[in-house]
């Protein structure tokens, strides 16, 4: 079975619904039973996420 683990920034539960659609329907175009394809977020806040030697919450 297909896992997805994405680690992304907080996200609605409307976003997080169209982006398992999406990625859902990827596998399924490519033959996948879409039953079986598995999709986690981990969500970090802007304190909890670096880049450039900044945390995103000082941008």
């Amino acid at each position: 079975m297909p896992t997805i683990e994405i680690h992304t920034l907080k996200r609605t539960v409307e976003e997080k619904k169209t982006i398992t659609q999406k990625i859902t329907k990827i596998f399924e175009d490519l033959g996948v039973n879409p039953k079986i394809v598995v999709v986690i977020f981990h969500e970090v806040s802007k304190d909890e996420y670096g880049m450039g030697g900044k945390l995103l919450s000082e941008y």
